[in-house]
């Protein structure tokens, strides 16, 4: 026995308690894939056939779905056994860190976040929810269920939470009516996540590959030809996009120019490229200013446009300090993105939107992918769309 143990018996003082460690079983090891079901159970949904389902019978048959469809071999679902009482903070303090710990988050929302108090004014629902978006707001899934207005109104900062998630991740966002719907969506949005984890595990492994095939073919071209195979990619995939209508295509020592639907607006974009790290002087001739141009631009463009916003394919990388001296502006935004970076210097609106190694064909392509998805999901497109507004305005 030891000291502590000792010490324990005799003063009769009971042994603190300590968070059980949550096993994983799973066949697939150590590193399975984790799904966090929030821990709502006793609300019910009503049902496509019968009498009202509560939330935990739902959540188990996703579970089922989920070992059936993909298999325990790859996926761990975590699922809290019981709805915890407030006073229970030591599962709450599991169930929230296990929201972290998650690679895709599924909220089964009711509008009803849980119980509440003075010292708990937020229930546990709206907390894991929380925690799942501040770690990474991508991983989540939000399953609304349809009518549950009602219960909205009783927890305000709720709504405001979900009403927010909805505003930015629109893609990620289902409505249901049902338990049936209900147990759909939420199994298509683990399928769709896990789709979108595969993707973006092949461009790291691509980006990361040594030289080989077409990435060998592309190093051995000249600074010339590798400019102008990367605007032809993205000017292709561009143009290529539903609603998109080509100006005029890229030359060398000439931007191409598009425009693209962004939202309910047709954005002019200019696509030039930097056939080399971004630092290299000769490479960033091929890409030049193209902001300082933007009059000239916009010439025999159809009426109803709103920008220029400018794409830059960079074949390696640019730094934070590289894209301030090229926009000219030491106080601009950067925000990190799935192509690169997108730039803004608000006080001129000029916007660049850097798409970085473009370091061979299928990794171009997927930067242009990047890109496009970003204007049709990102919280930034109306933020983006208003300085494009602010840009046509100041060189009309």
């Amino acid at each position: 026995m030891s000291d502590h143990e000792k010490t324990r018996k005799e003063t009769g003082k009971p042994r603190p308690h300590r968070p059980a460690t949550v096993q994983v079983k799973t066949a697939a090891g150590p590193d399975p894939i984790r799904v966090f079901l929030s821990s709502r159970i006793r609300p019910t949904v009503r049902a496509a056939k019968g009498a009202p389902v509560p939330l935990g019978v739902i959540r188990d048959r996703i579970e089922e779905r989920l070992y059936e469809g993909i298999g325990s071999g790859i996926l761990w679902v975590f699922k809290s056994e019981a709805e915890p009482p407030l006073t229970d903070q030591s599962t709450i303090g599991k169930c929230l860190d296990e929201a972290r710990r998650a690679h895709i988050f599924i909220c089964l929302c009711t509008g009803d976040p849980g119980v509440t108090d003075a010292d708990n004014p937020l229930g546990i629902c709206h907390r894991e929810l929380q925690a799942a978006i501040n770690d990474s707001p991508d991983k989540v899934v939000l399953i609304l269920l349809s009518g549950a207005e009602t219960e909205f109104k009783k927890h305000p900062a709720f709504q405001i939470l979900v009403e927010d998630f909805q505003q930015t991740h629109k893609k990620w966002v289902a409505s249901v009516r049902n338990d049936e719907e209900m147990v759909d969506e939420a199994v298509a949005g683990v399928l769709a996540a896990v789709r979108r984890m595969g993707w973006r595990a092949l461009s790291v492994w691509r980006r990361n590959r040594s030289y080989s095939g077409s990435r060998v073919r592309w190093a051995s071209m000249t600074m010339s030809e590798r400019a102008s195979e990367i605007t032809r990619l993205l000017d292709r995939d561009l143009t290529g996009a539903p609603g998109a209508k080509e100006i005029r295509p890229p030359q060398l020592w000439s931007p191409g120019i598009l425009l693209f639907p962004v939202t309910d607006k047709a954005v002019l974009l200019t696509i030039t490229a930097v056939p080399d790290s971004f630092g290299v002087p000769d490479a960033r001739k091929y890409c030049g200013y193209p902001f300082r141009d933007d009059r000239a631009h916009t010439s025999g463009v159809p009426k109803g446009w709103t920008g220029p916003v400018h794409v830059v394919g960079v074949h390696k990388g640019i730094t934070e300090s590289q894209m301030r001296a090229h926009i000219g502006n030491a106080d601009i935004a950067i925000l990190k993105t799935a192509f690169g970076y997108a730039a803004q210097d608000r006080s001129q609106a000029v916007q660049v939107l850097y798409l970085v190694d473009c370091v061979e064909e299928d990794a171009t392509v997927e930067a242009a992918a990047a890109l496009m998805e970003w204007f049709r999901e990102t919280e930034m497109a109306a933020q983006m769309l208003a300085l494009a507004d602010r840009r046509r305005g100041m060189i009309a």
